[in-house]
């Protein structure tokens, strides 16, 4: 436990400094036991992990019920599964952003025939028209916000 502290602290130091806080282009929720640690090699999922997973999924299918025909936008999508979620839904039409390039990848490789997928941050949404959306979502940013 201490050396993971230890390890933990120096990872966090080394992230800000690089202007990586908490290297966020890997520390996120992922599916199907998906998880890398804070330099992207992938590690088995623990149970945190997967109980992390499973309360994201719950918030998403909660949503899910008022998205039929709406046009949707998650803003800050993560590894891009609520996406899923919102198109099977019946949701009209899903976009997802993220500021991390890295998750950006891995949803335009898993789900892109659910959502288009952009990079831009949460306080820049310049890649959006104001008022098209009928429903914007975003679950677990605010406490990644820099600004």
């Amino acid at each position: 436990m201490i050396l993971k502290n230890i390890y933990n602290s120096i990872t966090h130091l080394i992230g800000q400094i690089s202007g990586r806080y908490y290297f966020e282009d890997y520390i996120r929720v992922y599916p199907d036991g998906t998880t890398f640690n804070r330099f992207g090699k992938s590690i088995p999922a623990d149970r945190n992990a997967r109980n992390n997973f499973l309360n994201h999924q719950k918030f998403y299918k909660f949503v899910a019920q008022f998205v039929q025909g709406k046009i949707v936008a998650d803003i800050g999508c993560g590894s891009g599964f609520g996406c899923e979620i919102m198109k099977k839904s019946e949701a009209n039409k899903v976009y997802g952003c993220d500021i991390s390039k890295k998750s950006i990848e891995f949803v335009r490789k898993r789900y892109k025939e659910y959502a288009e997928f952009s990079i831009q941050g949460i306080t820049n949404l310049y890649q959006y028209q104001n008022q098209y959306f009928d429903i914007s979502i975003s679950s677990e940013v605010l406490e990644h916000v820099k600004e």
